[in-house]
């Protein structure tokens, strides 16, 4: 069991690691991430670059983002103690998106999700958002080592709340590997190349923990549910 566990984790990993919106997405969605994980990978500048007129052309319409302030779970719970919060995602977002002329007057662009703690509620509330506005697409944004559990959970964060679009991961162009940072949750120094293998405990967790109907109570989609998603989510309309 431990072992097809691995293999499905280095399946959905490869898989992932070249996942490509197919055409313009509705949104691009920031999870929550400590100021290191966002500078390790530049997180905020290829989110603009996804909303503005680059040599790309413009590849979404909104940036959305963990609406909370930072809170997380248990000792977490108080601002700022978890990740920075939505005002620092704010600020720095319209300091990246007033570099470019084109967008400096549309504030808009900007989309705080309901507050989210931990990443199934993050995307239990990207899914309420993208309801919300019809969204029939969305680009998935975070460190890379993030994917799997991501996906995990917006897929099964689509199914339990009975709303389902075409949802991509997309990774970073590049990483500072060895970028001292705070972890997840903003609790532990690190480095990214520590935090890929502290990863795999957790997806092996929400995977476990999401067997039977356990995916409808707070944790991801096991990996056959992952996997039917990605083979058939072009085919949803």
């Amino acid at each position: 069991m431990i072992e097809k566990a691995y293999l499905d984790l280095f399946r959905a990993a490869t898989m992932l690691s070249s996942d490509r919106p197919s055409d313009k997405v509705n949104a691009v969605y920031l999870h929550g991430l400590s100021e290191g994980m966002v500078e390790s990978a530049g997180i905020f500048k290829k989110a603009v670059d996804m909303v503005t007129f680059g040599s790309m052309g413009r590849q979404a319409e909104f940036i959305a983002f963990n609406g909370s302030r930072g809170e997380g779970m248990g000792e977490q719970n108080r601002p700022g103690a978890a990740w920075p919060g939505s005002e620092y995602y704010i600020k720095e977002l319209t300091t990246e998106l007033t570099s470019h002329h084109s967008l400096a007057n549309t504030p808009n662009i900007l989309v705080p999700t309901g507050p989210g703690f931990h990443t199934r509620s993050e995307t239990d509330e990207l899914v309420l958002t993208a309801k919300e506005r019809g969204w029939k697409s969305v680009a998935i944004m975070s460190v890379a080592w993030h994917s799997v559990r991501s996906m995990s959970c917006v897929v099964a964060s689509m199914y339990a709340l009975g709303y389902q679009f075409k949802a991509y991961f997309v990774t970073p162009n590049s990483t500072n590997w060895w970028l001292p940072m705070k972890g997840s949750q903003g609790i532990a120094d690190t480095i990214p190349f520590a935090e890929v293998l502290a990863e795999i405990d957790r997806i092996l967790k929400y995977w476990s923990r999401g067997e039977g109907d356990g995916w409808r109570k707070g944790y991801g989609a096991p990996p056959e549910m992952l996997f039917d998603y990605l083979h058939k989510r072009e085919e949803i309309e």
